[in-house]
């Protein structure tokens, strides 16, 4: 869903009449948003503690960007990709608006699996999406990768403006890879950050956590 807010800054006195419009809700195809464990969801090698996939958090920071035709926003979150697996896939939603923000609906959306294996029982759990759009529409997805076979480490992968709606077209790259699992607790990272670089809006940075 989605709110319109019209903050008044003129004063303490006019902050009152600032305006929160009920939700918009925006459809989207079916997913199932709910992993098995709690906080502890993910498996790794060699250890029974899973770890958390931040299940129900559209994962930080949902960016909106302005073109000269339209406006978009990005947004992920995590999903089980088969229910009762406790694997998850990253959820991926580009909103656009082509009326200054009046109305928005779904111009694409996918869901992100670990492309090194076509069936369900053996693909590893991505999560923790960072997501970003560069100034000419393509989309940068830094990602965390874990499994039984996975320690908990860093890739991304993307996509670019124009390619076939819903799907990470750019080949899966490891970033840096995990060495050890944690055995300590079930918390991990929370949230990344996927930004572009203002110097040039094509620069993709990724901030997040590897084991």
């Amino acid at each position: 869903g989605m709110w319109n807010i019209d903050m008044d800054w003129t004063s303490a006195a006019t902050i009152n009449a600032s305006t929160i419009s009920d939700k918009v809700e925006i459809p989207t195809a079916a997913f199932d948003a709910v992993i098995a464990g709690g906080f502890a969801n993910i498996a790794q090698p060699g250890t029974t503690q899973r770890i958390d996939a931040i299940v129900g958090a559209v994962m930080n920071m949902s960016h909106w960007y302005k073109f000269p035709a339209h406006e978009s926003i990005l947004l992920n979150w995590v999903v089980e990709i088969q229910d009762g697996t406790q694997k998850s896939g990253i959820r991926w939603v580009e909103l656009r608006s082509t009326n200054d923000g009046a109305t928005w609906s779904v111009f694409q959306e996918g869901t992100f699996t670990d492309p090194t294996e076509t069936t369900v029982a053996l693909k590893e759990s991505v999560f923790m999406g960072c997501i970003s759009m560069d100034s000419a529409g393509n989309i940068g997805l830094g990602y965390t990768k874990a499994g039984t076979s996975t320690f908990p480490s860093l890739y991304y992968t993307g996509r670019m403006d124009g390619d076939p709606l819903g799907t990470m077209t750019v080949p899966e790259e490891l970033a840096i890879a995990g060495t050890t699992s944690v055995t300590s607790n079930d918390r991990y990272g929370d949230y990344g950050q996927g930004v572009r670089d203002p110097v040039d809006d094509l620069t993709f940075w990724v901030t997040s956590e590897y084991s």
